[in-house]
């Protein structure tokens, strides 16, 4: 919104398009940016508004506060057919800043999390719907539940309010919500935020925290339940691998799961990637991707080229941003970990008639480590005589912090990033015009270095350059583990008329070949691309395997706040497994007898936490001896234990004589007799026990010299069960707080952390543990 002198008002003197604003007197239009609204004094009957499109267009709008959200064009022309809503109405001009901002919502505190009761987010018409929200310290949210319309995609700055006639918003008391019946079919994007304890409010001004990142959620009709099912798989199987948290931060969890959409036949020429900076894996592509990431994407910009799509670079946007085509892209490539991918790539693109702009680094350490000189400059000086871009990758933080000094950010650190910044820069134009750079991410927020006047660039990144990222409708990127907003294929297909921005990394598409830039993480997926596997090779993945371990525990260190899961990379249980499909007919034999109930919790067979109990007692329970099952599996399904333990002789315990166990006790209190003689003790219920200590020291107990014991419980992180969504019904283990009280499965469960398997684990002689949906399994000896 430009100046605009209104003939029953003064001057409008703020610019939604780019955040800036003259804030002289409260008489006076004022744009408050960080809560995103927009206030017009009664000192005029109505402003006149400018809009920033193509038409220039006036709206007259009476005064009032008013909330905006209008970071590209295409969204500021939204306002010529939506009503701006007045959050309060002004009878007269306050007299100063602080009494306007009285009336103003408040924000504090952390950013909440909203989430279903299911791993998936994916409802047939009728079925019940619980979503909940964390923190789950009592007290009120309010959330708002807005539809998604047909071929659009929620982005985390959408505006809250929506369409009032269709967007549903609600006061919760608590921090759930359930609709018994469900909703109407359709997608939603669904957010909340929470009100912050009273003591906190200035005023009568309530404050309020945050808005939570939306939940992407959506309700199939009866007819389409297929869809809805398989729908629930892949998104089952993602919620098993990755895991975001509340300020939208993605990480691997498993970076040894399979991606969804990965075939899982032979017809594959990509493998798994270790991950760390540079070399991650994209885990929601299509099956196309998969079978050749190469192809898949060739073919995904040659559609762009014979659509006619022209390409433009950014120092081209820089001397002149007006378009010069109803169709363009902005193609920008971040080397990282890639540089003979990109060698690949570029006499392809170049054949395409393709241009872009290549963002490279000078030196980089750790993760993957090289020099500009190791690049093959003569092919990037072609590519910059043939009109691509060559910019900045600026990656000075995290080459000062190294991993001596991870999560460093003190004044000495930023003054020897910005040093090294300029020195970078220098260095570059040696061989290229550096006239621009981005930001590189990972780990490291390198975007907080001070951008050194003496280099005479220009950041091109989203978040610091509104005025040129406002000639840009929509973009892409496949920056970190997914593909956003959507795969490649499905997004590039939605640009049309305009000016699109995608970033791509080479290594996601041309590193799939025996001559690799990142090694692949499993051996003898080397074979789908032609290679062998070699003790060179496995030599290679030890290293990265070890880099992986460091770079997903500095992520959650460093970078990941409140989340509702664990990461997996650790798999000492998972390790010594028998592979899938060996096992498999036994257990989908078992798995057919699995009640609705417990199917919809675990729509993906292999993530049921169940399968998992059963694939850990075929691993580790003895095939011979004496097993004692601590709560007894019901006569019916005592298959479910004997199937996996060989001839081993098995003892059922439970305090339920109506189970039939052939020991009627209860655990925290064994038959004296009964102890040092079994072979193994199996206990699946640690969380419906009123006190786990005394539990876990009888297992120990009677368990024989060099015998093992076998667990499994929920985690605090659990849908249903955990403490995380329930800290009074579901509190998390701690010893002062045994025992429980009015224990049971309608009544109080326990749940736990690692700390708590630490604690309650000490006296054996040794334990492993994994963290696998939402449950921890842990295996300890004698």
């Amino acid at each position: 919104m430009n100046p605009h002198v209104s003939e029953q008002g003064p001057v409008v003197t703020v610019d939604i398009q780019t955040g800036n604003g003259t804030r002289t007197d409260v008489q006076q239009p004022k744009l408050i940016k960080k809560q995103r609204l927009l206030y017009l004094p009664p000192t005029a009957e109505a402003w006149d508004v400018e809009i920033a499109d193509a038409q220039s267009t006036v709206l007259s709008i009476r005064p009032g506060l008013y909330q905006y959200d209008f970071a590209t064009p295409m969204r500021a022309r939204m306002l010529r057919d939506q009503p701006w809503k007045n959050i309060v109405e002004s009878e007269s001009a306050p007299t100063d800043l602080s009494e306007l901002m009285l009336v103003l919502p408040r924000v504090a505190g952390d950013v909440p999390i909203v989430t279903t009761a299911t791993p998936d987010a994916q409802f047939v018409a009728g079925e019940e719907l619980l979503l909940q929200c964390a923190p789950a310290d009592g007290g009120f949210y309010e959330m708002v539940i807005r539809p998604i319309e047909e071929g659009t995609t929620s982005s985390d700055d959408e505006d809250e309010d929506g369409d009032a006639a269709t967007t549903r918003r609600m006061i919760v008391q608590g921090n759930r919500k359930r609709f018994k019946r469900g909703i109407e079919p359709g997608r939603y994007a669904v957010r909340v935020r929470q009100l912050m304890p009273v003591e906190t409010w200035q005023g009568d001004a309530a404050m309020w925290s945050p808005w939570s990142k939306p939940l992407q959620l959506a309700v199939w009709r009866k007819r389409d339940e297929q869809q809805a099912h398989e729908a629930r798989i892949a998104e089952h199987r993602l919620s098993l691998m990755a895991d975001r948290d509340a300020h939208g931060v993605l990480t691997v969890t498993d970076p040894w799961a399979l991606p969804p959409n990965c075939p899982d036949d032979a017809d594959v020429r990509w493998f798994r990637t270790p991950c760390y900076d540079g070399s991650s894996m994209l885990v929601n592509e299509l099956p196309a991707y998969y079978r050749d990431p190469w192809t898949y994407y060739l073919d995904c910009i040659a559609a762009l080229v014979e659509r006619g799509f022209a390409f433009r670079t950014w120092n081209e946007l820089l001397d002149n941003p007006a378009p010069r085509s109803n169709h363009e892209i902005v193609l920008q490539f971040d080397v990282d970990a890639g540089p003979k991918s990109f060698a690949r790539l570029y006499p392809e693109l170049h054949r395409l008639g393709v241009r872009g702009s290549i963002m490279i680094h000078r030196r980089c350490f750790d993760w993957y480590e090289y020099e500009v000189e190791d690049l093959d400059c003569d092919l990037l000086q072609e590519a910059e005589a043939n009109g691509w871009t060559i910019g900045y990758h600026n990656n000075s933080i995290g080459n000062v912090q190294r991993t001596d000094r991870a999560g460093d950010y003190s004044e000495g650190v930023l003054i020897e990033a910005q040093r090294r910044f300029a020195d970078d820069v220098e260095h570059l134009r040696q061989w290229f015009d550096v006239k621009v750079f981005t930001h590189h991410g990972g780990n490291v927020v390198n975007h907080r270095t001070p951008v050194p006047v003496s280099a005479e660039v220009v950041c091109v990144d989203k978040a610091f350059n509104a005025d040129l990222w406002a000639t840009i409708d929509r973009s892409y990127s496949d920056g970190g583990f997914q593909s956003r907003p959507k795969p490649l294929q499905q997004r590039l297909a939605e640009f049309n008329r305009g000016r699109y921005f995608i970033r791509n990394h080479p290594a996601k598409y041309a590193n799939y070949d025996p001559d690799f830039d990142v090694p692949p993480l499993v051996a003898e997926d080397i074979t789908n691309v032609g290679g062998r596997a070699t003790d060179e090779l496995r030599v290679q993945i030890d290293r990265a395997i070890e880099k992986q371990t460091r770079w997903i525990d500095d992520r959650i260190e460093y970078r990941m706040g409140l989340r509702t899961s664990r990461a997996n990379h650790h798999k000492p249980l998972t390790a010594g497994m028998t592979p899938r499909e060996r096992i498999g007919p036994t257990v989908e034999r078992l798995y057919e007898g699995r009640t609705e109930r417990f199917v919809r919790q675990s729509p993906w067979m292999w993530g049921d936490p169940r399968v998992y109990w059963w694939r850990m007692l075929d691993a580790y329970a003895p095939k011979t001896g004496r097993i004692l099952n601590v709560g007894a599996m019901p006569p019916d399904r005592r298959n479910e234990t004997l199937d996996f333990v060989g001839s081993a002789e098995v003892f059922e315990m439970d305090i339920d004589p109506a189970r039939r166990p052939d020991v009627l006790a209860d655990i925290t209190n064994p038959p004296r007799e009964m102890l040092g003689s079994f072979d193994c003790v199996l206990l699946f219920g640690l969380t419906i026990i009123h006190s786990p200590s005394r539990a876990v020291d009888a297992c120990r107990e009677l368990t024989k010299p060099n015998g093992v014991s076998l667990f499994g419980f929920a985690a605090d992180t659990h849908p249903v069960r955990g403490g995380l969504w329930d800290p009074v019904m579901r509190p998390v283990w701690t010893r002062g707080r045994e025992p429980l009280g009015n224990i049971g499965l309608k009544g109080h469960m326990w749940s736990f952390t690692e700390k708590s398997i630490r604690e309650l684990f000490a006296d054996w002689a040794e334990y492993e543990f994994e963290f696998f949906s939402n449950m921890f399994y842990v295996v300890a000896r004698m």
